[in-house]
């Protein structure tokens, strides 16, 4: 059941926001565990499109990768994509919060490469090839970065869809499981407390709508 894998997801959190492991190494400091509890809070919207239409988006990366995402609502079909987690996060090559987040997307595709498959989805950035090389290898970022025309489009169905309004701020994560919504995050995070939440999620039994 669906509200099941929310509540391991809010445990997880719980547990590890109230100092669940005995070392202190291991422990968030208050400062961030203060910063970090609301974004965890507004994760799980109240209220999701029951949209039966289905509504296509190209994405495609430098290196001319393509491939296709197909939403029905906040649910998904995700073409040549074999992993069973799929994140999406909106970002810009302007935007602070999302450069530093980047190493911790990378990190978290190469730790996690059979289960999972991150999207970058550029947004409102200069997309010339050789400034996104660049852009990507400043900032350790090897998952798939779109640089397709549909990007806008894409983030403004996404965004409509988690009713959220158009002044969002970036970087904003969606994670799906077997083409499920699952949550998305608003804002930067650590890489720790994304690992801790995809073990979660890889742990968590079938999704039901």
């Amino acid at each position: 059941m669906q509200i099941r894998v929310y509540f391991i997801i809010f445990i997880s959190f719980f547990l590890l926001f109230t100092g669940c492991e005995k070392k202190e190494k291991r422990q968030l400091p208050k400062e961030i565990q203060e910063e970090l509890a609301p974004k965890i809070k507004r994760a799980i919207p109240t209220k999701l499109s029951n949209s039966t239409k289905s509504i296509k988006f190209h994405i495609q990366d430098i290196d001319n990768r393509k491939t296709l995402l197909i939403f029905q609502g906040l649910n998904g079909s995700f073409r040549r994509i074999s992993q069973k987690i799929v994140i999406i996060t909106l970002l810009s090559t302007k935007c602070s919060p999302c450069r530093g987040l980047l190493p911790s997307l990378n990190r978290l595709q190469l730790k996690n490469y059979k289960d999972i498959f991150i999207i970058g989805v550029l947004l409102k950035s200069d997309t010339n090839p050789k400034i996104i090389k660049k852009f990507m290898k400043r900032y350790s970022s090897r998952f798939f970065l779109s640089i397709h025309k549909d990007n806008e489009a894409l983030a403004n169905y996404l965004v409509n869809q988690l009713h959220i309004g158009n002044n969002y701020p970036l970087p904003l994560t969606l994670i799906f499981k077997n083409g499920r919504y699952i949550m998305n995050i608003k804002g930067a995070i650590p890489y720790e407390m994304l690992q801790t939440l995809i073990n979660q999620i890889k742990r968590a039994k079938k999704i039901k709508e």
